[in-house]
């Protein structure tokens, strides 16, 4: 007696469907990994801007800084959660089109600093206050080869950690750290400039055209 065609195929289309499950499976994994792990970090490289030392970069709603001509910056990505020997998972604001602050990195690629709003109780204990040439205070601590500094606006604080890579010393970026934190600014000084600019002069009063 011969088994049913329709019986011997069975354990065989059930061995193809569960190759095909498990397959489709792996592939949601390694997308879902890459999407929570390497994604933002692509994303926000592919967003990389050299300066032109006069366009500001907003930093939340208060305040704006303005790198130096061929800085480069791109949109900040942070670590949310960090489980060695597994890739860290990242921040997704740069997915879906926000920008919690900026990496800001020196033409020779060496200085990265990171630039965010933050409140004003994030300033570390012992840290040392100093006031910069803008008039705005700044209050900074070093420790380990990590600058970390709050400067206050006055209409927010604007959070900065700088740090090298390789055996390239701090010491050696500190005047490109200071005019860093000299160019930070509350974001109303860019709308103070543009009336300024836009305003009609005095002498010629307003122009025909307008």
């Amino acid at each position: 007696m011969t088994e049913s065609p329709r019986l011997t195929d069975a354990p065989r289309n059930f061995r193809r469907f569960r190759i095909v499950l498990f397959s489709l499976l792996a592939v949601v994994i390694l997308v879902v990994g890459y999407a929570v792990t390497l994604g933002p970090v692509h994303i926000a490289q592919l967003r990389a801007e050299a300066s032109d030392g006069e366009r500001a970069l907003p930093i939340g709603a208060d305040a704006q800084i303005t790198p130096p001509p061929e800085w480069v910056s791109e949109p900040l990505v942070r670590d949310l959660i960090v489980w060695p020997p597994l890739p860290p998972l990242k921040d997704w604001s740069v997915v879906i089109g926000q920008e919690p602050g900026w990496l800001v990195r020196s033409p020779d690629r060496v200085l990265q600093v990171e630039v965010s709003s933050v409140a004003g109780s994030d300033v570390a204990a012992g840290a040392r206050v100093e006031t910069l040439a803008s008039g705005y205070t700044v209050t900074h601590v070093e420790e380990g080869g990590i600058l970390t500094a709050v400067v206050d606006t006055g209409a927010g604080s604007v959070g900065v950690r700088a740090t090298v890579e390789g055996e390239a010393s701090l010491d050696a970026y500190r005047p490109a750290i200071s005019q860093l934190l000299e160019s930070i600014r509350p974001a109303s000084a860019a709308a103070t400039a543009s009336d300024a600019q836009t305003a009609p002069s005095p002498e010629t009063g307003p122009s025909p055209a307008s």
